[in-house]
């Protein structure tokens, strides 16, 4: 598969190319949109279903239920309706403007599809009005295809595992659970991985894989610690955050680095893959695969580091709100950002990621990156839509606002319990992916994640 890149860009080429878009803050609009005529399935709802939702409501796809034809989303027009008004589908977790793939409906579509629900849920203005009754002539499921694999290296435990209809008590966490793998890449040389694809045959079950490619044997550790198929605790492989080297949502399936950008995988690595997943009521058959797509040969490409910007250790009494801060973090080298991973507790509310300019305080900061409502079960990479410079010396702080009390429907105890969590690779972070802008600083660059940790 032929993987078009942008190539090295020289120091000065660099600010031209990636100007810094507008800060990321959350927008808002009262503008509202004109119609002319009733809003239609055919002409107006399909192509804001298939963008929007297709991916995962699709026959085998992660959502619950199909949304592939007229008559299957005129039934749910007004329940689609309520979880769009409340920000709960199609799921998104940053606020702002600026990121690759968002999946939010814009005003406008939000405006269309209640205006086609308000008329009648039509199928076709111009022919045949099918209403909400049937499926109308033509009519056919939307099937959503998938990308093409040819080129891609493929890789998969021998071995399945199984997700129990109800959460084990032994090792509940809350309302999601999560079992740990390593998968060995058998690479004899290096790698340039471009982009991430994933497989579980589940895909209503599993809700997410955070990625960690470990050359130490952290992840055969970890497997051979526990006698079960993978392992039953955080994938961090040795000072490696789970997650530092990509999450890719269920459903999604699929993480893609901008063109000109991977991540380097060394030889001889594993794969080590925290899975996680919500028990659906019945015994689910994990058959774990993941597929990597590969830079080729002789295109130039920046390699990927990552930076942790957290917090080790919280301690929080039941019943009490807590707002934690870390340190900041400096920015070694003039660097490119990419995208960003958050990871944080369940009960965590809301995350924000800020950036004050060389030689300012953390008054003059700018937010980077700003969830106004986590939720553990839908983390993902962030890539932002135009990568952007940021100067050496630049520093970084996270904000996590910690909610222990009964009534976060998010906390996994109630009644709320004293929580005290501490893990060297962090238990609150933003995950930075980003490209130091001369090669020469690579090398340094690459070490600035794992000391970060230390």
């Amino acid at each position: 598969m032929i993987v078009k890149t942008i190539g090295l860009l020289t120091a000065s080429a660099v600010f031209a190319a990636v100007d810094p878009p507008e800060c990321v803050t959350p927008t808002a609009t009262t503008k509202t949109l004109e119609i002319q005529a009733d809003p239609d399935w055919v002409h107006d709802i399909e192509p804001i279903i298939r963008n929007r939702c297709g991916q995962c409501h699709r026959d085998g796809g992660a959502g619950p239920f199909s949304l592939g034809s007229h008559r299957e989303v005129a039934a749910r027009g007004r329940f689609m309706l309520e979880l769009v008004d409340a920000g709960r589908m199609p799921p998104w977790l940053p606020a702002g403007t600026g990121w690759r793939d968002d999946r939010r409906l814009t005003l406008a579509e939000k405006q269309l599809l209640r205006r086609w629900v308000d008329t009648g849920a039509v199928h076709d203005r111009d022919g045949e009005a099918g209403g909400s009754s049937g499926l109308a002539s033509g009519d056919a499921t939307a099937v959503i295809p998938s990308p093409a694999r040819a080129g891609w290296l493929e890789r998969g435990l021998l071995e399945t595992f199984e997700i129990p209809a109800e959460s084990d008590p032994a090792w509940h966490q809350g309302v999601i659970d999560q079992r740990g793998t390593t998968i060995p890449v058998a690479n004899a040389e290096p790698l340039r991985l471009q982009g991430m694809a994933i497989e579980t045959g589940a895909p209503q079950a599993v809700r997410l894989a955070s990625f960690a490619f470990d050359d130490t044997g952290a992840g055969r550790y970890l497997d051979d610690r526990d006698p079960r198929v993978g392992f039953l605790m955080s994938a961090d492989a040795g000072l490696t955050p789970s997650g530092a080297h990509g999450i890719v949502l269920g459903g999604a399936n699929e993480l893609r680095w901008p063109e000109g950008f991977h991540v380097p995988v060394p030889a001889g690595a594993d794969a080590v893959i925290e899975w996680h997943y919500r028990p659906t009521g019945i015994d689910e058959t994990v058959r774990p695969r993941i597929q990597l797509e590969l830079v080729d040969d002789g295109e130039e490409s920046r390699p990927l580091r990552w930076l942790p910007v957290g917090v080790g250790r919280v301690q929080i009494p039941a019943e009490a709100v807590q707002v934690v801060q870390s340190e900041p973090v400096l920015l070694p080298v003039d660097a490119i950002l990419a995208g960003l991973t958050p990871r944080a507790l369940q009960i965590t509310r809301t995350i924000e990621l800020l950036e004050i300019p060389p030689g300012e305080s953390l008054e003059t900061a700018t937010s980077v990156l700003r969830i106004g409502d986590w939720d553990h079960h839908q983390r993902e990479t962030l890539v932002l839509e135009s990568p952007r410079l940021v100067p050496a010396g630049t520093k970084f702080v996270a904000r996590f606002r910690l909610d222990n009390r009964s009534e976060n429907p998010s906390n996994p105890d109630v009644p709320a319990v004293d929580v005290r969590r501490g893990r060297r690779t962090g238990v609150l972070a933003v995950l930075l992916h980003l490209a130091a802008v001369s090669a020469v600083n690579d090398e340094t660059f690459a070490l600035s994640g794992p000391e970060a940790v230390r």
